[in-house]
């Protein structure tokens, strides 16, 4: 018996020192000068019981920035299964009389993020299916209207919270039931003693227009000169350009989010069927679209959904998270509603015994100033969603590598810890964040860091982050 008391005492003792190295580590982080006045949170968290062994201000709610698409990535997969796929419908809806459709090509949305995306290798082109399909049931000529079930207008694309200087860019694009090529194109503005000479969209048929508010100045003062800016207001396709230009001539380039994938689309489809020698008639008369009276001409399957989320996590893309947190919603109503959405993730995560009042989700991707939650309440979600109590995903393997991989490649690269941690990365004005798995390969725990308001350079920032890891993961192998 006193052997046994022994041994106890001795773990007990064992472990005690365990925590006290680890949050003696992130203590001294969080006492650094330039963080006086920042607003941290950080937990570590054991999965195997889901306790917090270490942190600071792990309770207190933060902005998590990109970090949020590991919460809508788990809660897709734990809602939707780890063999869902994005289902795309083509239907055929009027009269077929021998080589001739009269009526509507109906193109049924599903809210797949990755139709003809570039990020996504290897899957049919739609376009290519549509048209092959067509010329397999012998239909050479369409006289009606290709049409989209649920129409783009009728679904609230945006964010209310989003920043209106994110919305012309392709990082704000918006989500509808149907998305196309990313929803993003590149587009070049060719100006000259701040006139537009002309510009140029890739991909070429995107309908767009710009405006032009550049004032010329002569001056060399880097204060009067800028790179202009753009700017483009909601569902509208004029593209603002502003700034204070000197003489001369220059191209102004920019990624931008795409004001209409579906009308994007529609010329791509029109083109792809008089190149196949397809005769399409768009005739307002003949167009139907009641899909309850329908022939199914194809069906378009995404890639499985951890392949999306292993594309979305490495590369941090909003609109892909935005795209699975409004499929959620319609898995619940029906309809592809990012509100419905945002219910589901706080009644999920709430019957799964996390603390819900640390968390104010206004979108999917973290672009949302507006999101807020505790270090504490990333570190158990993540740790329930490798547990195996919440899914059958191991949801760590679809996280990149830092110093390794995505957008975490630079961080932790050439230190003895590169490739043995695995996290997402979040980052805005004035906002760094992680959250994450260690060990990579068989995680134990799982780390988040939230900083806010720092008051020294990015960069600098990384090096303490990094020296912090390095003093605090060698206590947690």
């Amino acid at each position: 018996m006193k052997r046994l008391l022994l041994n106890f005492v001795f773990l007990f003792a064992s472990l005690a020192a365990f925590a006290a190295g680890v949050q003696e580590s992130i203590f001294k982080f969080a006492s650094d000068s330039t963080l006086r006045a920042a607003s941290l949170g950080i937990s570590v968290v054991r999965i195997s019981d889901c306790v917090e062994i270490a942190g600071c201000n792990s309770r207190i709610a933060q902005i998590p920035a990109s970090t949020m698409k590991s919460l809508t990535s788990a809660t897709a997969l734990a809602v939707l299964g780890s063999d869902f796929t994005f289902k795309t419908e083509v239907k055929l809806v009027g009269k077929l009389k021998k080589n001739r459709l009269e009526g509507s090509i109906v193109v049924c949305g599903g809210c797949d993020p990755t139709l003809g995306s570039k990020y996504i290798d290897g899957q049919p082109d739609i376009i290519v299916e549509i048209v092959d399909a067509l010329k397999a049931r012998g239909i050479r000529k369409v006289k009606g209207a290709i049409l989209f079930s649920p129409d783009e207008s009728t679904v609230m694309s945006i964010v209310p919270t989003w920043m209106m200087e994110d919305l012309p860019l392709d990082y704000g694009a918006g989500v509808y039931p149907f998305n196309y090529k990313d929803n993003a194109f590149d587009l070049s503005i060719e100006m000259a003693d701040a006139e537009v000479l002309g510009t140029k969209a890739v991909p070429a048929d995107v309908d767009f227009d710009v405006v032009n508010h550049c004032v010329l100045v002569d001056s060399t003062d880097v204060f009067a000169t800028s790179y202009p800016e753009i700017m483009r207001f909601p569902e509208d396709r004029y593209f603002h350009i502003y700034g204070n230009m000197l003489p001369g001539t220059r191209t102004l380039s920019f990624n931008c989010s795409m004001p209409s994938p579906q009308s994007y689309f529609l010329r791509s489809l029109e083109k792809a069927l008089r190149e196949a020698n397809i005769d399409y008639d768009y005739n307002e008369d003949s167009a139907l679209d009641n899909t309850d009276d329908s022939t199914l001409l194809l069906t378009h399957q995404s890639v499985p959904l951890p392949e999306i989320v292993r594309s979305l996590l490495y590369r941090s893309d909003n609109m892909f998270t935005q795209a699975l947190l409004m499929t959620v919603g319609h898995h619940f109503c029906g309809s592809y509603n990012a509100t419905e959405g945002i219910k589901a993730v706080y009644r999920f995560w709430k019957d799964a015994g996390l603390d819900v009042t640390a968390l104010w989700m206004k979108d999917g991707s973290g672009l949302s100033r507006n999101n807020k939650v505790s270090a504490e309440f990333l570190s158990k979600m993540l740790a329930l969603s490798q547990s195996g109590t919440i899914g059958d995903v191991n949801f760590a393997a679809l996280f990149p590598r830092l110093g390794v991989d995505g957008t975490v490649k630079r961080f932790m690269g050439g230190t003895p810890f590169a490739g043995k941690i695995c996290m997402k990365s979040g980052s805005m004005g004035e906002v760094q964040c992680y959250t994450g798995y260690f060990p990579a390969d068989e995680p134990q725990y799982t780390i988040t860091f939230l900083v806010n308001n720092f008051g020294c350079s990015r960069s600098e920032l990384h090096s303490k982050l990094e020296s912090m890891l390095l003093s605090l993961l060698p206590a947690l192998q």
